[in-house]
């Protein structure tokens, strides 16, 4: 018969190999092992072999041949692996091995970004039920924001007045002017933008020289959106006798309009009236548009 190839042979001990074979209880083996010594614990089913005089070293579990379908399932470590590895060790014949004594550090001290408990349920896959916000960015439509207040300002710069004095400055303000008892008139255009949800008010911004007193005010509106005509809605406000705060104070005065039926694209053509030959006006005094401002609530 030919000789069996050399890596079979390599995992083979022959007789020549062994100093003594002997078996018993676990705790007769000798406690003095010389090399080559085997030895083989029949009640705790443990195979020992001496390869430093004086050592015996635990090379496997002799009985895996009877375990259970379940014993299949389980580890088998010996106690000098399982103190090395932070797992308890095994006591006398068991053939399962206990849980790890540092189990713990592999578990969150307490669940985190939206998950539901601790490993291993501590993934997306686990719960991914219980909050889906943490994992998935969230697709939403505008009833689910809060509206905010925004505000539109033009400057008197962008104003149109067939009346009153142009190019002038307060400051560095520029300013449509009103002399003492004449009556003004200067037009504001806005676009409604695409984040209009209502309207708020319409102010107009003045100043005067005059340390006190009261000027006569009226806005007037009108609006349409493409394809309708200039006038297709109109408001006209009531007359208003706003003081001023002191001299040359920036006013914000509303002009009392709701503007019903303002829609986003819509053109608004916006006109402030300053009377001030009316007997209400007690300036007495020059008078400045500084600008118009447009409040309304806007989507976030």
């Amino acid at each position: 018969m030919p000789d069996l190839p050399d890596y079979y042979q390599s995992g083979l001990v022959t007789l020549a190999d062994v100093g003594s074979f002997a078996g018993g209880l676990d705790a007769n083996k000798s406690s003095t092992p010389v090399s080559r010594d085997i030895y083989l614990a029949t009640d705790t089913n443990k195979l020992y072999i001496c390869f430093v005089g004086g050592t015996w070293t635990h090379l496997t579990h002799a009985g895996l041949i009877d375990l259970t379908d379940d014993d299949h399932t389980q580890y088998v470590l010996d106690s000098e692996k399982g103190a090395a590895s932070g797992i308890a060790t095994l006591d006398g014949g068991s053939k399962v091995v206990e849980q790890p004594a540092s189990i713990s550090g592999f578990l969150e001290a307490s669940p985190t970004n939206g998950e539901a408990g601790k490993a291993p349920d501590s993934n997306w896959a686990f719960d991914h039920d219980s909050d889906e916000d943490a994992h998935h960015a969230k697709t939403h439509d505008y009833d689910e924001h809060t509206d905010v207040p925004r505000e539109r300002y033009k400057s008197a710069r962008e104003a149109y007045s067939a009346d009153g004095t142009h190019d002038l400055e307060v400051g560095t303000f520029p300013v449509i002017q009103r002399a003492a008892n004449l009556l003004v008139r200067a037009r504001f255009s806005f676009r409604i933008l695409p984040d209009f949800v209502s309207f708020t008010d319409l102010q107009i911004c003045w100043s005067s020289p005059a340390a006190a007193g009261s000027m006569r005010m009226r806005l007037a509106a009108s609006w349409g959106a493409d394809n309708e005509a200039y006038n297709t809605h109109s408001e006209t406000g009531n007359w208003q006798g706003p003081a001023t705060g002191g001299t040359n104070y920036f006013n914000f005065d509303t002009g009392s309009l709701t503007l019903a039926n303002l829609a986003i694209g819509d053109l608004l053509h916006a006109e402030v009236y300053w009377d001030a030959a009316h007997g209400n006006d007690t300036l007495d005094d020059v008078s400045n548009i500084v600008g118009m401002l447009f409040k309304y609530i806007a989507r976030e």
